[in-house]
């Protein structure tokens, strides 16, 4: 991975609208500032942007104080190909979570080419592959973090062999031989408690003989009490047969003296109606008789109510009521129109109603007489009217009785006539009841003669069967004994087959638990054998071993370009001890001029190359092992803790191994440092946030 352009929206101690930084043709840079004005902050979005992950704890804390998203546009080169990376984060609210937002382009003839997958966590696959290396590869590998340079070489060579195991990443290798391990003890748990289960199959197996011998002596008393059973059932038959015989005379007759007695009632229930029937006939028949004079009655009444002489002079009357009363209601108006005329004539200042001329005193009271003539003459039109609608209203009073009683002697004599023609009609009804009464009555008689006869030839057939009731009783219980031994035989046969069953299930289950305890005892010998493999002294030693020469090899040709080959190194990991035996170690071996010495020995500006030699080979060793190339070195390693000897040592190392890369950032605060690179890139912090430009 090359940086190419980097970009920053509120990003730590960067605000927005800071312009983008333009890493693109830059071989060796150093990335200079004072402490704390956002030099790492560039590392950490670089970081963040590929794999999500920087110093801080939370992706939230990354996000500028007092702003709510964060976002870093990265743009980087792998094997010759363009990319960008899109990372943002929107901080977390009171009421709503966090949210990172993640896109990966490819450049594509100037074009930017969507890569970015169906969730973020494809998408962050996708750009791990492109990078061929993990978050946690880069920062042992093409990044050299402030203080880790001599984490290996100053530990004691029996310790060595701890931090490259952590460097190589061969912690899994103990994680897997505590599964193993773990596996183990379960294989070996496993195969006690089949040890136990064969245990108690094999000492519930004794006791299958026993049940065999059990299982014939109870299925010859079963054959023994299946003989007595039909026997007993044979003769209990006989005895039901010639009991239930007596109850089903019993049965019939029940229903045959019910029979008789609902004759019986029957008969005496229509003898009743036919009676009562006979009273009615008799009465409508007398009623019919007064049927002829209710008729003529009505028709005389009907003929009076036919003329209607009352009631058309009462139609008349009403009609000249009514046209009294509209006249007078005319009158009124006029007498009130002609009262307003004349108070506003004699109100006026007298002039002609008419045309309007102012009148004479003469023609003044001629007309306002005239107006009082006319109201007269309505008055008094209206009084006559009044008084002849009250002697018309007194008249259809009287007129409205008579037609009334009229009408209430006509409905009384259409009730006679009601009545006496339904008389007439109920005495056909009461006639075909009385029939229909007297035929049931001689019916339900004959009946009840009939039931009579078969009540007593029933009665004389239960007197002739035997009481068999005692002895039928007596041959129940006897077979409800027998019974009761064949199902007590039976369950205990049911319990001898189900323990000889349980015994073939033992036994079918002894073969695979013989097989599994086998298989757990495999399981728990290969487990311990890989247990074994995977700790320290197994596959972990052998890769130890395997790549001790390679950083040797690499360490050596690095420590001879800074040195001029006046230094070469080597690596052992086992050394014999004064008892005689081979003891594991990690010794650093350096010679020089002087001859060959342990790493111990050396101080100051020597210790460091060798330091820096050996981390730039672990570094190269990670990275060939993720099968990433390294064409980046990043190096953070805290110049100030060198003198002024020491520092231009570490830069002459650095000219020495710059052209095995193709982009080295160098970081530091020191202002003697900036000028022993070709480009530097300054980082400067503002009350605005802070700023990057290259110099």
């Amino acid at each position: 991975m090359i940086p190419l352009k980097l970009s920053l929206s509120n990003f730590l101690c960067y605000r927005d609208g800071v312009p983008a930084l333009d890493l693109s043709g830059i071989h060796v840079a150093c990335l200079s500032g004072d402490n704390g004005h956002g030099k790492s902050a560039l590392l950490d979005a670089m970081t963040w942007a590929l794999w999500g992950k920087a110093r801080a704890s939370t992706e939230d804390e990354l996000v500028h104080m007092g702003q709510t998203e964060a976002a870093v546009d990265f743009e980087f080169a792998v094997d010759g190909t363009r990319y960008r990376v899109l990372r943002k984060r929107k901080r977390a609210g009171t009421r709503k979570r966090g949210e990172s937002m993640l896109d990966f382009f490819v450049d594509e003839a100037g074009e930017w080419r969507v890569l970015t997958g169906a969730s973020l966590s494809d998408t962050s696959q996708r750009i791990q592959e492109t990078l061929k290396m993990d978050y946690d590869t880069f920062i042992n590998s093409a990044y050299l973090a402030q203080g880790r340079a001599d984490e290996f070489v100053r530990r004691t060579p029996g310790g060595r062999k701890e931090v490259l195991a952590s460097i190589l990443g061969l912690d899994q290798y103990e994680v897997l031989a505590g599964r193993c391990k773990g596996l183990a003890k379960v294989a070996e748990f496993e195969q006690q408690q089949f040890q136990q289960a064969l245990e108690r199959i094999d000492g519930q197996l004794i006791h299958r003989d026993a049940q065999e011998g059990e299982l014939a002596e109870v299925q010859y008393a079963l054959d023994k009490i299946a003989a007595d059973l039909a026997t007993q059932e044979a003769l209990v038959e006989t005895l039901r047969q010639t009991a239930e015989a007596a109850v089903r005379l019993r049965a019939l007759l029940v229903p045959a003296e019910e029979q008789l007695e609902q004759a019986v009632d029957e008969a005496a229930r229509y003898g009743e109606q036919a009676l009562s029937s006979r009273r009615r006939v008799s009465r409508d028949i007398a009623a019919g008789r007064q049927a002829g004079d209710a008729r003529e009655r009505h028709a005389k009444l009907s003929e009076m109510k036919a003329a209607g002489v009352d009631a058309l002079r009462l139609e008349r009357m009403l009609a000249e009521i009514e046209g009294l009363r509209a006249t007078n209601g005319e009158l009124r108006v006029q007498i009130d129109e002609l009262e307003r005329k004349k108070a506003e004539f004699e109100g006026g200042v007298g002039s002609c109603p008419l045309c309007g001329t102012i009148l004479a005193a003469e023609h003044r009271e001629e007309i306002s007489a005239g107006y009082a003539r006319d109201i007269e003459e309505r008055s008094s039109r209206f009084v006559d009217n009044t008084v002849r609608q009250d002697d018309l209203h007194l008249g259809a009073r009287a007129l409205r009785k008579s037609v009334a009683k009229l009408d209430s002697e006509l409905a009384e004599a259409a009730e006679w006539v009601r009545q006496a023609e339904q008389a007439e009609a109920q005495l056909k009804v009461e006639s075909q009841a009385l029939v229909v009464a007297e035929e049931a009555e001689a019916s339900w008689k004959e009946r009840a003669s009939q039931a009579r006869q078969e009540v007593d030839r029933l009665k004389t057939e239960m007197a002739e069967q035997p009481d068999v009731g005692p002895q039928l009783a007596q041959a129940r219980r006897t077979l409800e004994e027998l019974r009761a031994d064949e199902r007590r035989q039976r369950q205990a046969l049911g319990a001898v087959e189900q323990e000889l069953d349980r015994f073939r299930i033992l036994e079918a289950e002894r073969g695979p638990t013989v097989l599994a305890f086998n298989e757990a005892g495999r399981r728990k010998a290969i487990h311990e054998e890989l247990t074994l493999a995977f700790g320290k002294n197994g596959v972990q030693a052998l890769i130890i071993d395997g790549v001790l020469p390679e950083i040797a090899c690499e360490a050596d040709r690095l420590l001879g370009q800074m040195t001029d080959g006046r230094m070469t190194l080597s690596m052992s990991t086992q050394r014999e001890t004064q008892q005689g035996t081979v003891a594991e170690t990690l010794d650093i071996k350096i010679s020089d001029e002087l001859g060959t010495r342990s790493y111990e020995l050396y101080s100051g500006g020597e210790a460091f190359r060798i330091n820096f030699a050996l981390r730039i080979a672990l570094s190269r060793l990670l990275a060939r092992r993720a099968g990433a190339p390294l064409p980046t070195l990043i190096i953070d390693e805290g110049f100030g803790s060198q003198d002024s000897a020491g520092r231009e040592r570490l830069v002459e190392g650095i000219r020495a191994i710059q052209d095995d890369f193709k982009c080295v950032l160098v970081v530091t605060h020191l202002d003697e440092l900036r000028d022993a690179f070709p480009v530097r890139i300054e980082v400067q912090k503002t009350p605005e946030g802070s700023t990057a430009v290259v110099v």
